[in-house]
């Protein structure tokens, strides 16, 4: 009998021996998976966009009719990562000099396109949603009016102005609407204050200046994984002082 009781007890305590080993084993396994989560949390931090470069605007003063209105406050490059696509959300101008209502709207083309889309001024404060395609400067020049009448049926709401020395279409979409810059590619911005009629008259030396806070949007790889992408200055990036008469 003794015997017997003898052997029951070395099964349990063999099957003891194995559950314990079995739950270290799983535990292990756990903690090994762990670790590759971390990449996707780290994809959550927007990577700081080092490829602006802004280009000099001459201080002058601008003549109220000039460009149905308006006058370039800010020029600058952008240039894509070679190795991702650049999604621009974002882009974020600061007002000095002039009040809401003086001047009311900020406006953006890209390549030197006369294609804009417009952003309001609040509290000094400009914020683009909202972009124009992305078009070639070479495609630009050779047919222009191919590529107006190619926008104009792209479905989005617009404007066209049009004197005796050129003309410009002006979109107005409802935000968001983002542009694809292709890996590698260098996009030139020019932001352009709208003036009202009304403004009244200051010279350049107690004139109106943009600044540009940020340029904020995805990197998309070749792959399809994305990830927030912003500038940041250690001061923000400011246009001349700049008149209107």
């Amino acid at each position: 009998m003794y015997g017997r009781l003898f052997v029951s007890l070395q099964r349990l305590f063999v099957l003891i021996v194995v559950g314990v080993i079995a739950t270290a084993i799983l535990v292990l396994v756990q903690n090994k998976k762990e670790p590759s989560q971390s990449p996707q949390a780290q994809s959550d931090e927007a990577v700081i966009l080092q490829g602006v470069r802004q280009l000099e605007i001459a201080p002058v003063d601008y003549p109220r009719d000039l460009d149905f209105g308006k006058g370039k406050f800010i020029l600058l490059d952008f240039f894509v990562p070679n190795e991702e696509d650049f999604r621009i959300e974002q882009v974020v101008i600061t007002k000095k000099g002039a009040t809401d209502t003086e001047m009311p709207e900020a406006w953006l083309r890209l390549n030197s396109v006369r294609i804009y889309t417009t952003a309001h001024f609040e509290n000094n404060r400009a914020t683009f949603g909202a972009f124009p395609p992305v078009i070639e400067p070479e495609t630009w020049n050779l047919e222009p009016e191919t590529v107006f009448e190619r926008v104009q049926h792209m479905g989005i709401p617009y404007e066209i102005l049009e004197d005796i020395s050129e003309k410009q279409l002006v979109l107005k979409p409802l935000p968001p609407l983002p542009q694809l810059f292709p890996a590698g590619s260098n996009v030139s911005f020019g932001i352009y204050g709208k003036w009202a009629d009304g403004i009244a008259p200051r010279p350049k030396e107690n004139g109106i200046r943009f600044c540009l806070e940020e340029i904020s949007g995805t990197l998309v790889s070749r792959n399809g994984t994305e990830q927030k992408a912003q500038t940041r200055f250690a001061q923000p990036l400011c246009g001349p002082f700049l008149g209107v008469l």
